[in-house]
């Protein structure tokens, strides 16, 4: 369960943030690579989710996936209503199979701590992994602009700083305290 929540959170964490980016900027086969990966890491979710024996989170995590072949289909049309569907309905399908994901994973007291909490790890996961997806496209494409990237380094700090809030708050919520020191220092230095 928890592979398959960290896969799905990794995907729609880089579809969240591939607007930051800009067509424009990185170009189509960018985005394409992005969107290849997507699916990838979804279709990978859904595995791990029906090892589980969690079938209709394995369902969850192929509706993202039909709707990026969907989006993949429309992209040489980025103005028509088709596209702009597509792609917003692929970034509620992927942040969907997220929540419902860190919800079944982690079983929280109430629902709305399994959208703070899948929300902040998408975030986090997604700006920093498209910031270094990002980094190595500048090896593929030179002279493009270094703006994306800026906004991706904002994006990650500002996530980081959500991480920490989300996490502060669950504590605070009367969240379970681990006392081993291996805990400690992951919380301490992993956010």
């Amino acid at each position: 369960m928890l592979l398959a929540l960290f896969l799905i959170d990794l995907a729609a964490g880089l579809y969240v943030f591939l607007p930051l980016v800009g067509r424009r900027n990185a170009g189509v086969k960018f985005y394409r690579m992005v969107l290849i990966i997507n699916a990838v890491l979804a279709l990978c979710a859904a595995a791990a989710h029906f090892l589980a024996h969690r079938n209709e989170l394995a369902l969850g995590d192929v509706a993202p996936v039909v709707l990026t072949v969907l989006l993949w289909i429309a992209m040489p049309y980025p103005k028509r209503v088709i596209y702009r569907a597509a792609s917003i309905a692929t970034g509620i399908a992927y942040v969907g199979a997220g929540v419902f994901s860190f919800d079944a994973a982690m079983n929280p007291s109430h629902f709305a701590w399994s959208i703070a909490g899948a929300i902040s790890a998408i975030a986090l996961l997604g700006s920093v992994n498209l910031a270094m997806t990002l980094g190595h496209w500048y090896l593929v494409v030179r002279g493009m602009a270094i703006d994306p990237l800026k906004r991706l380094t904002i994006a990650t700090l500002f996530a980081a700083a959500l991480r920490i809030v989300v996490v502060l708050a669950a504590l605070l919520g009367g969240a379970h305290v681990y006392t081993d020191i291996f805990w400690w220092m992951r919380a301490g230095w992993g956010l």
